[in-house]
């Protein structure tokens, strides 16, 4: 009888342990709404299941050019809440009978409405319609290309990389330039004294279908500097101190992006403590570095971490020090990385330099 017993409990605690598991398995997918605002704009929620059980989430709205993490999503079946305050978007609602809808209130800002979600299938899954992408193999240049003084008195500054068309505003060719060549300030030297104060406003179509990745448009621009504005420049070495951005721990706190091919984008929210709540969607290490660096001017930042791909993470830092470089700046973003599994150790390194030798200001259109 004990032994039937010890063999009961057994099973029961097996049960127990794989239960959340199981629950979770009803959950998993995409799901699909329209929502009961202006235009009707379709939205998803992509959920899934890390390694270790833990429940990630996406949500993507049609009408916006980038998605955005669910930092927080738990599943007690028949009970679902997601939420991505980033953004000020909730989602408390339960799953029907027949595992295939997702019936609760959507909230959104200051607003509420019910909102029902239906599990999609191969056959009814909404796609976006973002155009294919340039073959990998592509060598592309700018076929058209229009470049014009920017308005006087304007201050917003844009790149559009997300389509076929390219078109930046009110952007000098210094902000250029270190876009096409991925560099920092300091890898920049020899410049005329117009390169950081003349800006200039671009719109240009690509001679090769499909979508440019990030690494095409940097291409494209460099050949456009090349020819546009007559820019020519070499390469030196020059060892400085730097941070090396590298590896706590084997397995960072870090989730797959999406989209390989995607572009580094950032939304940020402050919080009722002094933080400032970051969500960083589709960042290579590189991208980490270079956000870094903006906030660590005083040396660069060398990828060390020997991760490839695109990830998602969040970050939260003092509002403080979000501002613009201050004294505990750099104490603040070590701190802010630390649980993120990375961290930074100063030495000194060799860095490119970029050095321009000659420069103009653009040919006409």
């Amino acid at each position: 009888m004990r032994k039937v017993r010890t063999m009961a409990t057994g099973c029961l605690s097996v049960i127990l342990l794989l239960a959340p598991a199981l629950y979770a398995q009803g959950i998993l997918g995409t799901w699909q709404a329209t929502l009961p605002v202006d235009n009707s704009p379709h939205v998803q929620l992509r959920i899934t299941q890390a390694s270790d059980g833990a429940l990630r989430g996406v949500f993507d709205r049609f009408d916006w050019t980038t998605s955005v993490p669910l930092s927080t999503i738990t599943f007690l079946a028949p009970d679902l809440n997601a939420a991505a305050p980033v953004i000020d978007i909730a989602f408390h609602a339960r799953l029907g009978p027949d595992g295939k809808s997702l019936q609760g209130t959507w909230q959104q800002a200051k607003h509420s409405y019910p909102l029902t979600f239906t599990l999609a299938t191969p056959e009814t899954l909404w796609k976006r319609d973002n155009g294919a992408p340039m073959a990998l193999s592509a060598d592309p240049a700018f076929e058209v290309a229009v470049i014009r003084p920017s308005e006087p008195g304007k201050t917003q500054r844009s790149f559009a990389l997300r389509t076929r068309h390219f078109n930046a505003r009110n952007s000098t060719v210094f902000q250029m330039v270190k876009f096409a060549y991925a560099l920092q300030s300091r890898q920049i030297e020899g410049a005329p004294e117009w390169f950081e104060s003349v800006r200039f406003d671009i719109d240009a179509e690509p001679d090769t279908e499909g979508v440019p990745n990030e690494q095409q448009y940097r291409l494209m621009l460099r050949k456009l500097l090349a020819e546009r504005f007559q820019l020519r420049t070499h390469i030196l070495q020059r060892v400085v101190p730097v941070y090396a951005l590298t590896l706590q721990n084997k397995t960072p706190r870090l989730d797959p992006a999406d989209d390989p091919n995607g572009h580094s984008h950032i939304f940020v929210k402050q919080i009722d403590d002094g933080q400032t709540l970051g969500q960083f969607m589709d960042f290579t290490m590189p991208d980490v570095a270079d956000f870094l660096m903006g906030f660590l001017p005083e040396r660069q930042i060398l990828d060390e971490t020997g991760l490839k791909g695109r990830v998602n993470f969040t970050m939260t830092i003092a509002t403080a020090s979000t501002q613009g470089p201050a004294n505990d700046t750099a104490a603040e973003y070590f701190h802010a990385i630390e649980p993120l599994g990375f961290k930074l150790i100063p030495r000194k390194a060799p860095i490119d330099i970029l050095v321009i030798d000659h420069l103009e200001k653009p040919s006409a259109n």
